[in-house]
């Protein structure tokens, strides 16, 4: 695992990835007149498969964000979810194509969806599995950026690590949490899930230590230090991690004693 000052890619830098591999793509498939296109003008089959590379490129990812949210958290399903998002993504392709036959960018053909379906899955199917596999493989890089002002910092792969891992260990320190996963840390591991924090809440259930923040439950064994800064509260925890205290929790942090702390 790696470690540094390393976060997300910024959304204008998504985008320019996303928008480079469109035109790619618009323009393998235009020059090749693929799915019978060539005999259209060039500008026109350069903006029917600008629209059609888009929806290839993006489907994918939103179909199966939305599939693994739904299905147990696990690895077997999260393959299945994986096809089967693949497959979601020919049929809805097939569904916005024949949508298009009746706007002017499309020609009109007489094809019945089940042969549309077959005839697109041999080019849609491989790009959309390809374009998942290239998504998790890139997040299963974990690389963890020390938190900035006790912001997370946490980019991990959607394949990583066990629902049932590292909640009853005795020596957690904390669950953090950033978008749909969670860091689980202990004296000496880190464990990474898909979750959220609601859900990791009912696992740490009688465990000693509270949810300070949105983003962060923290045991009572972590807490080195409170301090504040203005009106705002923030935790050194004995794992060198600074932890932002919602004001809305203050009291509990207060009830808990980790106001009064101070370094031994």
């Amino acid at each position: 695992m790696a470690e540094g000052r390393v976060r997300p890619l910024p959304l204008w830098q998504q985008l320019g990835y996303l928008g480079l591999g469109v035109a790619v793509l618009a323009f393998a498939f235009s020059t090749a007149g693929a799915f019978d296109t060539d005999e259209l003008g060039v500008p026109h089959r350069l903006a029917l498969w600008t629209v059609v590379a888009f929806l290839m490129l993006t489907q994918p990812w939103l179909i199966e964000y939305g599939l693994s949210r739904l299905v147990p958290r696990t690895r077997t399903w999260r393959w299945a979810s994986l096809i089967f998002a693949v497959l979601l993504c020919n049929l809805a392709l097939t569904l916005e194509l024949h949508a298009l036959k009746s706007t002017p960018l499309l020609p009109k053909a007489n094809d019945p969806l089940v042969d549309f379906f077959v005839f697109l899955a041999p080019v849609v199917m491989p790009i959309a599995l390809l374009v998942l596999l290239l998504k998790r493989g890139f997040a299963g890089r974990v690389v963890l950026a020390p938190p900035e002002d006790g912001a997370p910092g946490l980019l991990v792969s959607p394949g990583l690590g066990d629902w049932q891992t590292g909640w009853e260990a005795k020596d957690l320190l904390f669950v953090r949490a950033e978008d749909h996963y969670l860091e689980i840390r202990t004296a000496r591991t880190r464990h990474y899930v898909r979750g959220r924090l609601s859900d990791a809440l009912e696992k740490l259930h009688g465990q000693d230590g509270e949810q300070v923040h949105r983003s962060w439950w923290v045991a009572d064994r972590a807490v080195a230090q409170a301090r504040r800064q203005n009106r705002d509260i923030k935790l050194t925890l004995t794992s060198g991690e600074t932890v932002p205290v919602s004001r809305s929790r203050t009291e509990a942090v207060r009830a808990r004693g980790w106001l009064a702390r101070s370094p031994e």
